[in-house]
C-alpha cells in the first residue's frame, strides 16, 4: 500500500526532506477498487459498442419502411440476412479506435464515425452487384440508412455520455503531471467534461508547497512517484502540461522564453529500448547519452501538439 512506500527504506533522510506525498490523500486512493481500473476500457466501450449496433438497426428498419411508403417494392426478409454484416460496421469503429474514444474531442469522434459508417455503406452497397438476386436489394435503402446513421449514431453516443459518463466505472484513471495553474485547469476540464472518459486519480508535482488536493483529486507528491501510480493503481495515462494546454484549446499558447530554444524529443520506445541495451552491453558503468541527431524548436513542437489537437492558437 501506498503507506509502505512512503516509509520505504529506500527514502532516506535526505530523499524524505526534498519530497512530500499526502499519506491521507493516497491511502484514499489505494483504497479504491482497482481491480475495476484494468476492465475501465472494456466497461466504457460497452455502452457505445450498444448504441452503435441499435443505431445501425434502427437507421436500416426506417429506411426499408421508408422505401415501402413511397411505394416501392421492398422485402424486409431479404435485408434481415444481411443484418449479421453490420458487425463490419463495429469492426470498423473498432480499428477507428471509436471503443472507447478516450480523449477524443466531439468533433473528431463525428469525423472518424462519419467517415467509417460512409466507406462500409459505399462498400455494402457495391458489393450487392456481386451477389446473386442483387436486384431484390434497394440502393435506395442504403442510401436512406447511411443517412439516418449518420444522425441516430452520434445522438446515441451523446446519449451514453449523458447516462453513463459519471458512473464510478466509466473513464480510465489518469493522471496530471503539475498541479499548476495548467493543472488545476485540466482537472477542472475532466470533471467537469467526463465524456472525454479521462478519470483524473491523482496530481504530481515536485513542488512541496502544492501538496493537498486540486478539486478533490489529491496532489500524492514529487513525480517519481509515476512508477507507483503504474504498478500500485494501474494508472497508464498521463497529461503533461504542454499537452494539456492543447487538450484546453489554450489560445495564446503559452511558451516558456520565445519558443526558438532547439530540444531534443525523443520517443519513449526508443529511450527504454535503448536503456535495455545499455544495461544488456555497458558493464563497465560508463555514461551513455540516448537521444536523436534531430532537433526541433519548442515553437514546433507546440505546432504539431495543436494539429492534433485539432485547432489553430494565435
Amino acid at each position: 500500500m501506498m503507506e509502505s512506500v512512503v516509509k520505504a527504506k529506500s527514502l532516506n533522510a535526505n530523499e524524505t526532506s526534498r519530497t512530500f506525498v499526502d499519506t491521507k490523500s493516497a491511502f484514499k486512493i489505494t483504497s479504491l477498487n482497482l481491480s475495476k481500473f484494468g476492465w475501465r476500457r472494456a466497461l466504457t466501450a460497452a455502452p457505445y459498442l450498444v448504441s452503435d449496433l441499435f443505431g445501425l438497426l434502427l437507421a436500416f428498419e426506417l429506411a426499408v419502411f421508408a422505401r415501402i411508403i413511397l411505394g416501392s417494392d421492398v422485402e424486409l426478409l431479404y435485408y434481415i440476412t444481411i443484418l449479421p454484416l453490420l458487425g463490419v460496421f463495429l469492426i470498423a469503429y473498432f480499428s477507428a479506435g471509436l471503443y472507447p474514444t478516450i480523449g477524443c474531442n466531439p468533433a473528431e469522434e463525428l469525423r472518424l464515425q462519419s467517415l467509417a459508417t460512409s466507406l462500409i455503406f459505399l462498400l455494402l452497397a457495391s458489393s450487392t452487384f456481386l451477389v446473386r438476386d442483387s436486384e431484390r436489394y434497394s440502393r435506395g435503402v442504403f442510401l436512406i440508412a447511411w443517412c439516418f446513421a449518420l444522425i441516430f449514431l452520434p445522438l446515441g453516443r451523446a446519449l451514453m455520455r449523458r447516462v453513463y459518463a459519471r458512473r464510478d466505472w466509466w473513464g480510465i484513471p489518469v493522471a496530471i503531471l503539475g498541479a499548476g495553474e495548467t493543472g488545476k485547469r485540466i482537472v477542472q476540464s475532466l470533471l467537469a467534461y467526463p465524456g472525454f472518459a479521462l478519470r483524473p486519480v491523482a496530481l504530481l508535482d515536485d513542488d512541496p508547497a502544492k501538496s493537498g488536493d486540486v478539486h478533490g483529486i489529491p496532489v500524492l507528491g514529487s513525480l517519481k512517484y509515476a512508477t507507483l501510480l503504474v504498478k500500485k493503481l494501474d494508472v497508464n495515462h498521463a497529461i503533461i502540461a504542454m499537452i494539456g494546454r492543447a487538450f484546453l484549446r489554450q489560445d495564446p499558447f503559452e511558451v516558456w522564453g520565445d519558443g526558438t530554444q532547439v530540444r531534443n524529443w525523443t520517443y519513449v520506445d526508443d529511450i527504454v529500448r535503448g536503456t535495455i541495451l545499455a544495461a544488456e552491453h555497458i558493464d563497465n558503468a560508463s555514461a551513455v547519452n540516448l537521444g536523436t541527431s534531430e532537433r526541433i524548436r519548442v515553437t514546433e513542437a507546440v505546432q504539431e501538439i495543436t494539429r492534433v489537437a485539432g485547432y489553430s492558437p494565435r
